[in-house]
């Protein structure tokens, strides 16, 4: 019977990894947090070997291990820091404290265990007598160790049997017995593995807030020991666990922290190291969820984007697939009314209708159907053609067509073309930030936290570039450090508060500098709020959440997605400026109630109301997602879209003017009556003018059909 071995270690994960690692070999394992614990064992036992760790509560493993000599105690030591000892302190532990092994922190589990092992005596094992029967061991395939501790504890259970099976004297069956303990270690290794690796998310956040406190109170001496051990601790065992970037990310703030002088004038540029090491630490603890749950993806949670599929499913296998691939979800759907059911059940990003599921009319009925019931929200919509005929141009401009495909659609088209009707009308719902840093580390961890919450990131780490990139991408929200080399971020702040299109959006600062005069200073510049370094996640996604259901277009799309004059003048300028440059057309219309103030006065107000309200309702429900639609003063509406020639729509204003007219209001006396409206338009290429000249063409076309008929459409003529 061999000595049980004591481990001293603060870490309770470090503990469990070298104590299973002894235990699967049939050893006694005795665990212990503190050196007062640790010395209250030899009341009862005398332990074989020592593991000691440096960094403990109360005292330190040098110590301990001195005082373990002085006793008399010369049973073997095994010395583990997570950082590396210098020449001096090596030889007193080798030399005066004669210590057996010396590691470094994090261990390789497997090297660590022979390492150590060679110290202790070997396990009384049976001696195979003389065989003489050749008996060939099993194949090398039989018992290939998977990755999964479930995995593994099947292979263990398949080589119980076998042993079973095998003569007791054998070859065969002292190689399947050492095969199964070598399993067993495996399956411990990845056992402890997937506990780590769902608890360390919670261990890097009490890191960062322990570090967060310490930047606010550099003299906090609570704080800065909390920092240290918890750094110390991550950076033995995340990386002994196989999670090297957790750990080399924890290492180098405990080195850093080390470094730590609140006096010192250079602590700024140490606190952006500790920062930018923190940042990489979140993000490799977050690709730790493969691991939880055994090493497989969650299912649902891996969609980025989801698009409601109207087909029969059995034509498009190959489709579907690719879409999975893509982490796309597709809410497969075979008749009109499950389809309906999905929109009305589920959010949805982006619809696809192949026109041999269902009739025609009934498909762009569902289609204005789904907008409807997704107020708020433009929806990227495509349509796959049924056959050799292309369904009429002037149906799908009026069912919100942005994409036409034509049938058997390739896998990877369907998917581009999916992807690309997630990014209409805002990004299919989807909020877009823009973080902008000149610190890629930063950025990848906001894109990293903020992605995984269904938000839009795009990173900046020019802010010279900030103007053409907000144009381009058209955020919801600006995340903005404050020191950038050539621009400040209180600069870039002031430039966008200057721009009329962007002097409302919400922008946030990251700053260290968190006291009153930081604060006023961001206030000045034109911030919305500020989020203090080191940024915990929590705390971003809520503050971001929070803002972003006050932006101004988080605010149009939350009641009839209509902007005002001012904001469609300056969106539909950079949509024509795209277009032309893309060789495009846009088509804009003017659309005016006629007689709005006669149905006022014989209807009453709420009639006139109730009139507006349905134009501006089909208005967001018929026409393609990226289309722009305004108020444009009492009882006028303005529609900018894209793609489609002032023809075509002329015609699909036509058929909005018919579905507008066979709407029964009531009125105050529950008089029913009906109502029309006429419209002008104008577009690019062919009036080939800035936008007011084109809203002004617009203008006048529709006062000359008002004048020429209640109800008139005119594309045409000056």
């Amino acid at each position: 019977m061999t000595k049980p071995i004591l481990i001293l270690d603060d870490d309770v994960h470090f503990r469990n990894l070298v104590a299973g690692l002894f235990q699967a070999r049939g050893y006694e394992v005795f665990e212990c947090r503190t050196t007062k614990e640790a010395s209250s064992i030899f009341a009862e036992t005398d332990p074989g070997l020592a593991i000691v760790d440096y960094r403990l509560p109360e005292s330190d493993g040098i110590t301990w291990i001195s005082w373990l000599r002085e006793s008399g105690r010369n049973f073997p030591v095994v010395f583990c820091s997570g950082t590396w000892c210098d020449e001096k302190t090596f030889n007193w532990l080798r030399n005066i404290l004669r210590v057996s092994l010396i590691l470094r922190k994090p261990i390789v589990p497997e090297l660590f265990i022979q390492q150590v092992e060679n110290l202790l005596p070997k396990l009384p094992v049976s001696a195979p007598k003389d065989d003489f029967t050749i008996i060939p061991p099993p194949k090398p395939s039989q018992f290939v160790a998977p990755v999964t501790a479930d995995d593994l504890k099947l292979q263990i259970e398949k080589i119980d049997v076998a042993i079973t099976k095998s003569t007791p004297v054998s070859s065969t069956h002292n190689q399947l017995v050492a095969m199964r303990s070598k399993l067993v270690v495996q399956q411990m290794l990845a056992e402890a593995k997937q506990s780590y690796a769902q608890e360390l998310p919670a261990q890097w956040q009490a890191l960062a807030e322990a570090v967060a406190l310490l930047q606010q109170e550099p003299n906090n001496k609570i704080a800065f020991d909390d920092s240290v051990m918890l750094s110390h601790r991550i950076r033995g065992t995340a990386g002994a666990m196989g999670f090297r970037e957790a750990g080399d990310a924890a290492g180098k703030i405990e080195d850093l922290l080390r470094r730590f002088d609140p006096s010192d004038t250079l602590t700024e540029v140490l606190w952006t190291e500790i920062f930018r090491a923190l940042a990489d630490g979140e993000v490799a603890v977050r690709g730790l969820s493969l691991v939880v749950g055994g090493g497989k993806k969650s299912e649902p949670n891996d969609y980025v984007s989801n698009v409601l599929f109207l087909c029969r499913p059995e034509n498009f296998e190959k489709q579907l697939a690719e879409l999975a691939s893509a982490k796309i979800e597709a809410l497969v759907c075979d008749s009109i009314q499950s389809a309906l059911s999905q929109a009305k059940a589920k959010r949805v990003d982006a619809a696809v209708f192949d026109l041999s599921a269902a009739d025609d009319g009934q498909i762009f009925r569902l289609a204005s159907q789904v907008r409807e019931s997704t107020p708020g929200k433009p929806i990227g919509m495509a349509f796959i053609s049924a056959g050799q005929n292309a369904a009429d141009e002037v149906a799908l401009a009026y069912a919100g067509s942005s994409s036409f495909l034509w049938s058997p659609v390739p896998p990877v088209d369907l998917v581009e073309n999916v992807q690309l009707l997630t990014r209409l009308g805002g990004s299919g719902g989807r909020p877009k930030v823009l973080t902008v840093d000149d610190d890629d580390a930063l950025t990848g961890f906001i894109q990293t936290i903020l992605g995984g919450e269904n938000i839009e990131v795009e990173a900046l780490n020019k802010p010279i570039q900030i103007l053409n990139v907000v144009e381009q991408f058209q955020p919801d929200l600006i995340l903005l450090d404050v020191m950038m080399p050539g621009l400040s971020g209180y600069d870039v702040c002031r430039l966008l508060r200057a721009t009329d299109k962007w002097a409302q959006i919400p922008i946030l600062f990251l700053t260290s500098r968190s006291d009153a005069d930081g604060r006023a200073s961001a206030f000045q510049a034109g911030a919305t709020d500020f989020l203090s370094k080191p940024i915990l996640a929590p705390e971003l996604v809520a503050r971001v959440r929070a803002h972003l259901s006050q932006s101004p277009s988080q605010k149009h799309s939350g009641q009839d997605g209509l902007l005002d004059r001012k904001e469609f003048i300056e969106t539909t300028r950079a949509l024509i400026k795209a277009a032309r440059s893309a060789d495009n057309e846009v088509s804009l219309c003017l659309l005016l109630i006629d007689d709005l103030l006669n149905l006022s006065i014989v209807h009453g107000i709420a009639g006139a109301e109730s009139v507006e309200k349905v134009l501006g309702n089909l208005l967001r429900i018929h026409f393609k997602a990226e289309s722009i639609r305004a108020r444009w003063g009492e009882g006028g509406f303005a529609l900018a879209v894209p793609g489609e020639n002032r023809s075509t729509m002329a015609e699909a204003l036509q058929l909005l003017a018919n579905e507008f007219a066979s709407v029964r209001f009531s009125s105050q006396q529950q008089t029913a009556f009906h109502a029309s409206f006429s419209a002008g338009l104008a577009g690019s290429p062919g009036d080939d003018l800035t936008i007011e000249n084109l809203m002004n063409m617009a203008n006048v076309r529709m006062s000359r059909g008002r004048q020429l008929k209640a109800g008139t459409i005119v594309a045409v003529g000056g």
